[in-house]
């Protein structure tokens, strides 16, 4: 896509900027230094070096598989973004080529705030022509779009 650069993959050759398999999912765990113990450990959220929690991650992951399964069925590509300096990521951009995109994050948590869209608005404000819709993909119970314009969904009804 013209003007954006996508972060590249995760490593994994099974695994590629344009999807997520079932075989980068079953390694998550591992890649993510976790065992059968720390996944089951009642003892409070484990954590992460980014500090997300793990299941933050693991939510992240599920809705990268959904997302892959739309994009897909649809012609189109699942991408991370990262602008050239680094200050600025975005989840997912799902894109045609040098065609129009929509700009994606993923939140483990049911309200959303400004903080939460701030990359998003960027992406919009620096790409007004390519990127036509923002959306939140959270944990919440219904769909709303706040007054900035970006779209709250929630994964359960992402399928809806």
């Amino acid at each position: 896509m013209r003007g954006l650069r996508f972060a590249g993959c995760c490593g994994i050759a099974q695994c590629s900027a344009s999807g997520v398999s079932g075989t980068a999912l079953y390694f998550l765990p591992r890649l993510l230094g976790l065992n059968a113990v720390k996944l089951m450990s009642a003892t409070g959220p484990a954590t992460n070096n980014r500090d997300r929690t793990r299941l933050g991650d693991f939510f992240e992951a599920l809705v990268a598989l959904s997302l892959q399964t739309y994009a897909a069925a649809n012609d189109a590509q699942l991408s991370p973004f990262r602008d050239h300096d680094g200050r600025h990521e975005i989840d997912f951009v799902i894109h045609r080529e040098d065609a129009e995109a929509v700009g994606i994050e993923v939140k483990l948590k049911s309200a959303i705030t400004d903080q939460d869209v701030r990359h998003l608005l960027w992406l919009k404000e620096s790409l007004p022509d390519q990127i036509v819709d923002l959306v939140v993909i959270n944990t919440g119970t219904h769909a709303y779009r706040r007054q900035d314009g970006v779209a709250v969904i929630p994964l359960a009804l992402l399928t809806a």
